[in-house]
């Protein structure tokens, strides 16, 4: 019967490469979800009239979370974060209530994020 090695530098078992990348994968989607959250909060402001003029700006908002969330690479940083949160503050201020709350709710999303990359 094999048992796993423990190597006293590393608190966790000896795991194989691919069981590694699938730990990673797993962290780096939980670690993603505000991210989708924000995405969908976006979309359903832009899906909420009455329109006002800026839902393109809405789309391109939501695109980019989108990208940050599902195909970007590496993890955002803070400054791709609060540029997003400053765009989202923007628009909120030009959109009617239902629409502002669903923007104020994607920032909310985005400062769960914030939380996640910044050591408490």
């Amino acid at each position: 019967m094999a048992t796993a090695r423990r190597d006293k530098r590393s608190p966790r078992p000896n795991m194989s490469g691919s069981t590694l990348i699938a730990v990673d994968r797993l962290l780096d989607s939980v670690r993603r979800r505000p991210l989708l959250r924000a995405n969908r909060e976006v979309l359903c402001a832009i899906e909420t009239p009455p329109d006002s003029g800026i839902e393109e700006r809405l789309d391109d908002v939501a695109a980019r979370l989108w990208y940050l969330a599902e195909e970007h690479p590496h993890d955002p940083d803070t400054g791709q974060i609060a540029r997003l949160r400053y765009s989202l503050g923007q628009l909120a201020e030009q959109a009617h209530d239902r629409r502002a709350r669903r923007l104020r709710r994607a920032r909310e999303a985005l400062d769960e994020y914030r939380r996640l990359l910044e050591p408490v």
